[in-house]
């Protein structure tokens, strides 16, 4: 900043200078912005806050949100708040300040010393090494890397090189506290305390220059432009220094407020943004550093209530505001919504501008008038309501020969600008006039009017007095018609209650083409049409979107990004090549094929937007009419940059946090491992989805909602986690946040451990593997005979039972197999676990010997089977899978085929472990129910993912069992999924006549 010549402006005193501001800030713009209410969205104690009265707010580098209270200091990410100090409770953080400095230190100033934070490493200056409990208020980073803090007992600073240096002995400041520090670019500060400002510099305090001299009064912060400009927030007002002037620019008069404590200035916006005890205020700043008259922000426009504590930006623009009642967060300032507060908390179905300076909107209770030079005022109903024998307009149209035409639901009226009455415009006779839904001025001049019982009625000739009509004799598929559109090519489209129907030439000579839900419409009831730059009809209807190409109709909706179904109306925008699309669910923008969504969050006075209510006014700006008031917006909005940001935030293994800086090495044991993460969408948090993967586990990126991630009984192996973060449009376009790890093998998984385990072993399994061998070949032997005596049985039941055994011969290899498979897999292993699984299998051989023979066996000795097969079950998996089983005594000594029972227990307890992460529970139940053997099989996981008649084919066990019940009892096998259970279940008569043979 100059400062060669000396000149001071001091607040004036005059009253009548005063007086004059006022009166001007009252009927120019000074207030805006009252009345109005904006996208705000507002945080405290309900969404996380430890307390509401939030001091202090940052940004830091990597997108997190810090906000600091008297109770403590909390991080946010866009969806819930965090403690970084949460592993510190001892420490006591009663945040004034923070920032961060270049060395990505974030600093925090408290009422007992300052802590430097960085990616969790914590260094707390407590007493800044000269006093303890020193409340420090501000703190700034100097040009030379070192950092200054303004303490209630003078200045201190930190040297780069880790030395403290105290000043604390101010001239003429008897208590000595700092409040604010601010450094030119000579490294001069210039310090803000209860008494008004002083300078230092070098190593002394020094009085300010003349110019320079303020009132003995608090001074609360300091803001410039990063040019000649500098703002001074003091608890009188706001003052301006601008070549070697200081000039006060007003207090609460002017802003609202007189303990002027925020400051921010918007260098794109030309604003200076100012918080103080009733509010905010924003004022436009002048390239010479003039000011115009500033707007005011209160509660009405959705503000907390209370002191303005700090005001700052976050990397996407947005503005929040520290406040005395919790946090505001102003997501943008392009949407102005009226409602209440400009009498409109009702639908609005049409807008128009007949005049210049005015917007009619069109309403449930008549026609109201926004006053564009007084956008904070009441809009005024129009005195030629009275005229209208039903209140509830459906739309406005002005056309060019000075006609402003009003659709009732009693009929068409018109009026002119500068007249208070409407005049009726009949369009029947000897009877009742029609519900009047849209009107349309076409390229020849003729008004169509599209009614609800009618049809669409033709206005033509001079005074409009000619009137034709369109209905069903025509070819409209339906009386009712919601809108009328003329393409381009100049033909008609009317969209109706029974499809869209198009005109293509004149009346007379034409008949209508009709497009229905049968040529690839959406649905029928046809709401809204437009053409777009590239001279496609976009139809919206009630259940959808739907764009007419050469081959037909390409839909658009959920699955393609559309939020909302009924699109109430449709607006191209061709400056920036945009469809603007209204719907129940708010208003959506197609650019780009990428969609931007919008409703209440963004300033939308509500979600449910009305038939044809949309109108894209003189100055660029698009009304939208909904349920609860207007909405106008700036189409030129800009798309969301890119993707949120995503980091990792936690690595957890068995409830231990592991550093996310290193690359850790776990051991076999730690492989149940929780990874966290965040994606900093401060816009649209709700809208945040997540892809993941994990090298080494997963081949293909998985689609998530939630936060985190979790695995459980990993194998040993190098990992590395990906994640990406989608924005509110599903757009993945960044870098994935990645982590990576290992997981050591276990001592008995090593080679030369395996090597000596798999050479001690290797007789007993050769000598298992020729008795199982000699076994199966018994078996093909059985097997092949009772294929040949089945061939050669001509009796029926002769033939099912060879039948019968040919499929329980099936059975018995397979299960075997699986058996011999699970010795084999813990031989590699677990040898101890191995031995005493080849010890169970002599016994379980020993168990189904009689059931081979024969192919029947009793429910008891299935049981058993059971019992001894889940024994060795429960040896591989002892943490994942439990069993119980229930079975009458008195059902034990029933016949019942051999190895019905236990492929199903099998089949529950293998892919049950293997589709889960959770703990499997299997349970076996029998029961006699009305004569019947009743048989269960359940285990908890998912349900299957592909028909059950999939599992029931020849070579599965299901199948097998299945074809046996069949041939046996008639009966089939049953599968159900209740209650997060899988069910598996069938019935057997109790007496089979087999039992007696």
């Amino acid at each position: 900043m100059n400062r060669a010549r000396v000149t001071a402006t001091h607040r004036p005193t005059a009253c009548m200078r005063r007086v004059l501001f006022w009166t001007l800030c009252q009927w120019v713009a000074a207030c805006a912005l009252f009345g109005q209410r904006y996208a705000f969205e507002n945080l405290s104690i309900g969404q996380g806050l430890p307390q509401s009265a939030v001091r202090t707010l940052f940004q830091d580098r990597e997108g997190f949100l810090w906000f600091g209270t008297p109770a403590g200091v909390r991080r946010y990410d866009g969806h819930q708040f965090q403690n970084p100090f949460a592993d510190r409770p001892h420490i006591p953080i009663r945040a004034n300040f923070i920032t961060q400095d270049n060395q990505d230190r974030v600093w925090i100033a408290t009422d007992r010393g300052a802590i430097a934070w960085q990616a969790g490493q914590v260094t707390y200056y407590r007493g800044l090494k000269y006093r303890k409990n020193v409340v420090v208020n501000h703190i700034l980073e100097g040009r030379y890397d070192e950092i200054w803090f303004a303490t209630n007992d003078g200045i201190s600073v930190l040297t780069p090189f880790g030395q403290f240096e105290h000043y604390q002995k101010i001239p003429g400041v008897p208590r000595a506290k700092v409040n604010a520090l601010w450094q030119d670019e000579k490294a001069v500060l210039t310090v803000g305390t209860d008494a008004g400002l002083i300078q230092f510099e070098g190593s002394q305090f020094r009085p300010p220059p003349a110019w320079l001299n303020l009132p003995k009064i608090r001074i609360n912060s300091f803001c410039d432009n990063g040019q000649e400009t500098l703002w001074i927030a003091t608890e009188a007002g706001l003052y301006m220094v601008r070549n070697q002037t200081t000039t006060f620019l007003g207090a609460r008069d002017e802003f609202g407020g007189s303990d002027i404590r925020a400051l921010y200035y918007d260098a794109a916006g030309g604003f200076l943004w100012l918080g103080h005890e009733n509010g905010a205020a924003r004022l436009a700043i002048n390239d010479d550093g003039s000011s115009g008259f500033p707007a005011k922000l209160t509660i009405a426009n959705g503000l907390h209530e209370g002191m303005v504590y700090q005001i700052k930006p976050d990397q996407e623009g947005r503005l929040w505001f520290a406040t005395h009642t919790g946090v505001s967060k102003l997501n943008n300032m392009v949407n102005f919504s009226f409602t209440e507060p400009q009498n409109l908390g009702l639908d609005v179905w049409s807008i128009a501008q007949p005049e210049a300076d005015s917007v009619w909107l069109g309403t449930q209770d008549g026609v109201r008038k926004l006053d564009l030079n007084q956008l904070h005022q009441a809009a005024a109903p129009w005195p030629g309501n009275r005229d209208l024998p039903n209140p509830e307009v459906r739309f406005l149209l002005t056309t060019e020969d000075g006609w402003t035409w009003i659709g009732t639901r009693a009929g068409l009226w018109r009026t002119r600008v500068g007249w208070a009455r409407a005049e009726p415009f009949p369009l029947t006779q000897n009877e009742p006039q029609p519900f009047v839904r849209h009107l349309m001025l076409d390229r020849q001049g003729m008004l169509w009017v599209a009614t609800d019982n009618h049809g669409v009625l033709q206005l033509s000739g001079e005074g409009r007095q000619t009137i034709r009509t369109l209905g069903p004799k025509q070819g409209l598929p339906a009386q009712r018609v919601f809108c009328s559109y003329q393409t381009e090519d100049q033909r008609l489209w009317f969209g109706t209650e029974n499809g869209l129907a198009c005109l293509d030439g004149e009346l007379e000579i034409s008949r209508l083409r009709v497009i229905d839900e049968e040529h690839g419409l959406p649905y029928n009831r046809v709401l809204s049409l437009v053409e777009d730059g590239r001279q496609q009809l976009w139809i919206g209807t009630g259940f959808g979107l739907a764009v007419m190409t050469e081959d037909g109709f390409d839909r658009v909706g959920w699955h393609q990004g559309l939020q909302g179904s009924a699109v109430t109306f449709l607006v191209w925008h061709q400056k920036t090549r945009a469809l603007w699309i209204g719907h129940n669910e708010g208003l959506s923008r197609l650019q780009d094929d990428a969609f931007r969504h919008f409703n209440r969050r963004h300033g939308l006075a509500y979600e449910e937007m009305n038939v044809n209510a949309a109108w894209l006014a003189r100055d660029d700006m698009l009304w939208v009419g909904c349920r609860l008031g207007v909405n106008r917006i700036n189409p030129n909005i800009e798309q969301p940059a890119g993707e949120p940001p995503v980091y990792i935030t936690a690595f957890v293994s068995d409830n231990r946090s592991l550093p996310l800086d290193t690359h850790n090495v776990l051991a076999h044991d730690q492989n149940f491992l929780r990874i966290e993460f965040s994606g900093l969408n401060f816009s649209r948090p709700d809208m945040t989805r997540f892809r993941v993967k994990l090298e080494g586990i997963d081949e293909t990126w998985r689609e998530i909602d939630s936060r985190s991630v979790q695995y459980a009984g990993l194998p040993s192996g190098k990992y590395t986690f990906l994640v990406k973060a989608g924005n509110e449009n599903g757009a993945y376009l960044g870098d994935a946040a990645r982590l990576s790890f290992t997981i050591e093998p276990p001592i008995w998984m090593r080679p030369w451990f395996i090597g000596m385990v798999l050479f001690s072993i290797v007789l007993l399994v050769w000598r298992r593997m020729t008795d199982l061998k000699q076994h199966n070949e018994e078996l093909s032997r059985e097997t092949t005979l009772l294929q040949e005596k089945v061939a050669a049985e001509k009796e029926i039941e002769l033939r099912q039972e060879a039948e019968i055994r040919l499929l329980h011969s099936q059975m018995n290899p397979h299960f075997l197999q699986n058996a011999l498979n699970t010795a084999i897999y813990f031989a590699g292993n677990n040898p101890e676990k191995a031995k005493r699984i080849l010890r169970k299998l002599s016994q379980i051989f020993r168990m189904n010997h009689k059931a081979t023979l024969d192919g029947w066996s009793t429910v008891g000795a299935e049981i058993r089977l059971i019992d001894s097969y889940m024994e060795i079950q429960l040896l591989r998996f002892p943490d994942k899978l439990t069993y119980a089983s229930v079975c009458p005594q008195e059902l034990h000594a029933t016949k019942i085929p051999g190895f019905i029972i236990q492929p199903l227990v099998e089949n529950a307890c293998v892919h049950g472990v293997k589709n889960t992460l959770d703990a499997v529970h299997v349970s076996l139940n029998c029961a006699l129910v009305d004569d019947a053997i009743h048989v269960s099989v359940v285990n908890n996981g998912q349900p299957l993912r592909r028909p059950f008649s999939a599992f029931l084919s020849e070579d599965h066990a299901l199948g097998n069992i299945n074809k046996r019940l069949k041939l046996l009892y008639n009966q089939e096998l049953q599968y159900n999924y209740e209650e997060g259970n899988l069910i598996f279940s069938f019935h057997m008569r109790h007496n089979h006549e087999s039992d007696h043979r």
